[in-house]
């Protein structure tokens, strides 16, 4: 399949350099999914610093058969509230196109992050308090009074929610008004197991294998399409698995139902331009600028994906 072209002086992408940026991105979407498949209960950040740290065994260049040279960069900022009092992303896409060393031009995405919880779990995410408690939270959970060994079964059904998102909160108005603002789409990074219906019970057997079908995954759905799924809501519904595992994140298409999967949207919409916000300045559009070169911007941590098309006589 042709790939767009990206700008005036620059050639299309080829086939093995989109293939290698989704095997890579399939690959922390797998990690990511499975730690959510053994461990129900973990946390978003938890998961965003799966892909994160995944991410991060990819920093060195690689160079392809084509000649292209691909650099995937990582870096963490950390948990803070930002625009309007409210982080907008948790994790910032940018891809950068060089050719002989010159930018040509830039892409950005923002993915904010939301997990599945299973029935038996009441909402349970970093707040506040917990950055300024530190690690001494660690001393205060029940967990210390409670029976490591009592089983306990976690499970996921349609029924499941994605409990840290909800209709018209504080959080939820922030992200419409930042893409009207500065034009840069936003998107949810939408945690799954591999499977739903999905239970386990802990504590695990140390020999424990899964035995499951990554049929769900880590999903990608623009905000936008959310928003239109949960009109007509209740202020502070939370959604359910099933209101979101059939939205196609296109208006009108029946494919990708509950979203594109990470990879796909990485290597299938984002890199090819068919998503994302993109500038031939960088360096001077202000929307880019505020995202990636302020410590006070929308993100918590950033993944650069850097390609550089050889040099042709």
């Amino acid at each position: 399949m042709i790939q767009p072209r990206l700008g005036e002086d620059f050639p299309e992408v080829p086939k093995d350099v989109l293939k290698w940026i989704i095997k890579v991105f399939r690959i922390c979407n797998r990690r990511a999914s499975f730690k959510m498949t053994k461990i129900p209960t973990s946390q978003e950040h938890s998961l965003d610093m799966t892909i994160v740290d995944e991410v991060s065994h990819f920093s060195a260049p690689f160079i392809l058969p084509s000649k292209w040279t691909v650099r995937i960069e990582t870096h963490f900022l950390g948990g803070m509230k930002h625009f309007n009092g409210w982080e907008i992303a948790d994790i910032g896409l940018l891809a950068t196109f060089r050719k002989g060393g010159r930018l040509i031009k830039t892409k950005v995405a923002l993915l904010q992050s939301k997990r599945l919880y299973p029935e038996e779990q009441t909402y349970e995410e970093a707040t506040k308090i917990d950055y300024m408690t530190g690690f001494g939270s660690l001393l205060e959970k029940d967990a210390i009074a409670m029976h490591l060994a009592q089983p306990r079964n976690f499970g996921f059904t349609n029924k499941s929610k994605y409990s840290a998102l909800k209709v018209n909160d504080d959080q939820y108005l922030a992200i419409d008004r930042y893409e009207d603002e500065t034009k840069i789409p936003v998107y949810y990074l939408l945690y799954n197991p591999y499977e739903v219906p999905w239970s386990i019970e802990l504590p695990l057997p140390s020999g424990l294998k899964i035995k499951a079908h990554a049929k769900e995954t880590c999903k990608v759905l623009p905000a936008k399409i959310v928003r239109a799924a949960l009109s007509g809501k209740a202020t502070n519904y939370t959604p359910l698995f099933s209101d979101l595992c059939h939205q196609s994140p296109m208006p009108g298409k029946k494919r990708w139902p509950g979203g594109w999967k990470l990879e796909e949207f990485v290597g299938k919409q984002f890199i090819p331009c068919k998503q994302g916000y993109k500038s031939f300045e960088a360096r001077t559009d202000e929307s880019i600028y505020n995202v990636f070169n302020r410590r006070s911007g929308p993100i918590a941590s950033a993944i650069s994906i850097n390609i550089e098309a050889p040099i042709t006589s």
